[in-house]
């Protein structure tokens, strides 16, 4: 890793300063004012660039990004990280394939950044597929017998908040199985649940590394 520094401003006011055309990887910044944009810190140049200059933009951010991670400041390129993505994400050049792919990532994770948001889709998901499940058609084996649940009582409540978590963290549970439509709920949280687990351990990763 180098260190070399080829400027460095300390407590300077960055609000409305503009960057587009200039290497900032060799800088070093030092207390520096950044202007907040949705909660992030940010460049002005994003605030007041044309749609065409957007790609300029993403590769100030990626050089930005770049410099505090090699400084060891990941909370600052976790902000410039998310804005270099908005950049790609509201490029007109971007490929629409591209763009519904990132929309996707900031809806779940804020670009692998907020491991709030995965883990509050988790505990949605096994909500949804608690209640939903076995309205639709749950049943529960016992013994040669097979005793639908659906619809769930007071008393089958627990029961079905189990099987939501047992779908979700594909946990082998012999005494459940969804019947009917209910497969198709089952599928879609059996697949959401491992990506909203990875999204959330990525993103806490990325907070916590030192």
């Amino acid at each position: 890793m180098s260190t070399e520094v080829a400027l460095r401003f300390i407590q300077v006011n960055f609000k409305q300063c503009r960057f587009i055309g200039t290497d900032v990887r060799k800088f070093q910044f030092v207390g520096v004012r950044w202007p907040r944009i949705g909660g992030r810190c940010g460049v002005y140049d994003e605030i007041v660039c044309e749609p065409s200059r957007r790609p300029h933009v993403e590769e100030l951010y990626r050089q930005l990004k770049q410099n505090y991670e090699d400084r060891r400041d990941y909370e600052r390129a976790g902000d410039f990280h998310i804005g270099e993505k908005e950049m790609r994400l509201w490029n007109p050049d971007t490929r629409l394939d591209l763009r519904i792919a990132l929309l996707i990532y900031k809806s779940l994770s804020e670009y692998g950044e907020n491991y709030r948001r995965p883990l509050l889709g988790l505990i949605l998901l096994w909500l949804f597929t608690s209640l939903t499940v076995p309205c639709i058609g749950l049943a529960m084996k016992s013994e040669n017998a097979v005793i639908v649940l659906s619809p769930i009582s007071q008393s089958d409540f627990g029961w079905a908040l189990l099987y939501g978590f047992q779908a979700i963290f594909h946990i082998t549970g012999k005494e459940f199985m969804p019947h009917g439509f209910a497969w198709m709920i089952h599928m879609i949280a059996s697949i959401l649940g491992p990506i909203l687990i990875a999204l959330a351990g990525l993103a806490l990763r990325q907070r916590l590394k030192r």
